[in-house]
């Protein structure tokens, strides 16, 4: 087997190519794909808008795997199979080794595919591949592959990250999911505290795709051009974006707009809540004036508002939770936050154990300001946080998930 070669073409590719090679393939999946659609059409679908793969042994292909990678959040594996005479010889990994080289080349997190219940010899077979059972579908299971934390056990890689720079805010949102009009006592992260804080996060973490400055309202806190300085200096670390959110009850400063505009990763998210966000359109117009990426959030392109105040168990057992986290956006999605020194899962999970609302051990978090820890046992709990299933904050809650009720943005208390 060591003649069998991985051709990759992204889209587009060639589909007679395609067509003729699930054709062969057809007899090997289960069910058959002439039971479920059309091979002809599929294959020209699958070559105008997936990344295709072959294994080729002698100038003959003999296995395939078609993944779509534009998806920012995820990839899905439409279709992977291996002729019968070529099985148990390796090719199957070599096709889905190849396919996670190249998500994570595009910073891609996730891989999903869909198998047949019926299947058993796939289901094994992908499980020894890395991917868990997510979601059951009727006869249909969906797996997923936690595909940047498995690239380099040396490397620590994260999607996301989100530094709360203060909880205070001009607003009292009912439905916010920091919890903001909710905490006991408030305060700002200050210059001092944030140096550390950051330069911590930074020897621990080695890159972060996106990092984000959230609040409550950002612009409240009186450091915040001193904190947009600091953070500047880990722009190489930051691989896509960083991102600062603002709700718009509060105008941009000109010192501000011209330190904004020595950070070129910088976007500014500005929140329109109708009548509440009487500076959103100016700020917009000064954004603009400086040439600074901006996106103006409104009811037309914003994602609707989830309700979290419920912090009962919901999830009794480690299943149950670990099935409620595979479902959600933000835990499936590693979107981490910082707030107080500490790196935690997501803002529901800082927010119940700061508040002493659930119980939690240390494994729960990462301490930012902890002197006496070493770097190495710090990044090992980072590393622990990305390979569990669920944290004690999942049982309490039900997240972010296909079936969540929707609500208008922003509406007061």
């Amino acid at each position: 087997m060591n003649s069998i070669v991985i051709e990759h073409f992204s889209p587009p590719s060639d589909a007679e190519r395609l067509k003729k090679m699930l054709e062969k393939l057809n007899e090997v999946l289960i069910p058959k794909l002439s039971d479920r659609l059309d091979i002809s059409e599929y294959a020209k679908k699958l070559a105008k808008l997936a990344d295709v793969f072959y294994a080729v042994k002698d100038g003959q292909d003999i296995g395939n795997c078609a993944v779509y990678l534009n998806n920012a959040d995820y990839g899905f594996i439409s279709s992977v199979a291996v002729k019968e005479e070529y099985h148990r010889n390796g090719i199957g990994k070599k096709l889905l080794d190849a396919v996670k080289t190249s998500a994570n080349s595009k910073g891609i997190s996730l891989i999903r595919l869909e198998v047949s219940g019926n299947n058993f010899r796939a289901l094994n077979f992908y499980k020894k591949m890395g991917f868990d059972i997510a979601e059951k579908k009727g006869d249909w299971i969906i797996m997923q592959f936690d595909n940047i934390w498995q690239k380099n056990n040396e490397q620590i890689i994260l999607p996301s990250t989100s530094i709360m720079l203060t909880e205070f805010c001009t607003l009292r949102c009912k439905l916010c999911l920091a919890y903001v009009p909710y905490y006991k006592e408030k305060s700002h992260l200050l210059i001092n505290d944030a140096r550390v804080i950051i330069s911590n996060y930074f020897q621990i973490v080695d890159m972060v795709e996106k990092f984000s400055m959230t609040g409550g309202e950002p612009l409240l806190n009186p450091d915040l051009n001193e904190i947009l300085k600091e953070i500047k200096k880990y722009e190489d670390r930051i691989v896509k974006e960083i991102i600062l959110i603002t709700n718009g009850t509060i105008l941009l400063s000109e010192e501000t707009l011209k330190i904004m505009k020595e950070i070129p990763k910088l976007k500014v998210i500005v929140n329109y809540y109708g009548e509440l966000s009487v500076y959103s359109a100016e700020n917009k117009k000064k954004l603009d004036a400086y040439e600074i990426n901006n996106i103006l959030y409104t009811e037309d392109n914003r994602y609707g508002w989830i309700d979290c105040r419920d912090h009962s168990l919901k999830h009794g057992n480690i299943t149950e939770r670990e099935y409620q986290a595979s479902k959600c956006a933000f835990f499936r999605g590693k979107k981490y936050i910082i707030n107080r020194g500490r790196l935690y899962t997501c803002t529901r999970a800082s927010y119940r154990i700061q508040e002493n609302l659930i119980p939690y051990t240390e494994d729960d978090f990462v301490d930012l300001t902890a002197c006496n820890a070493s770097i190495s046992d710090q990044r090992e709990k980072v590393r622990k946080l990305l390979r569990c299933k669920s944290t004690v904050s999942c049982a309490y809650c039900d997240g972010l998930t296909e079936n969540s009720v929707k609500y208008k943005a922003a509406e007061q208390l």
